[in-house]
């Protein structure tokens, strides 16, 4: 698949830039280890297998977090109707994470592929846990 970056979304050229390894955060953002351990784990790891070992452990870190705060933030619902805002808003970022991942590992990115659709998974899971847990 050889799409043209200039006719993609500055969304998904944003998530271009980010799996193609081109740095666009600063070194101050970019400092925060992605879950626990998953620094020492990458130092560690020698084979792609190993590196989406970390990846998978890190996965499970934050889908934990994310189910945890989750079902938290259900019990804060005050009526029927907030519950159901939240499980509809909850099953179409599942939806989006899920159609992304395949637009990924479908890309024209060879091996690194099921990595990046991994990388972006994480990524979007954390960013989700954290958005449930401080409510906004």
């Amino acid at each position: 698949m050889n799409v043209s970056h200039r006719l993609l979304p500055p969304i998904i050229c944003t998530l271009c830039f980010c799996l193609s390894g081109i740095p666009i955060l600063s070194a101050s953002a970019s400092a925060e280890e992605l879950a626990p351990g998953y620094d020492a784990c990458m130092d560690k790891a020698s084979a792609t297998t190993e590196m989406m070992e970390c990846l998978s452990k890190a996965y499970q870190h934050w889908d934990a977090k994310l189910n945890a705060n989750y079902k938290k933030r259900m019990k804060q619902c005050e009526s029927k109707e907030e519950k159901d805002r939240l499980l509809k808003a909850q099953r179409a970022w599942l939806k989006y994470k899920q159609d992304m991942q395949e637009y990924i590992i479908h890309s024209d990115n060879g091996s690194m592929s099921r990595m990046d659709s991994l990388s972006f998974a994480v990524d979007a899971t954390k960013m989700q846990a954290k958005l449930l847990e401080s409510g906004e």
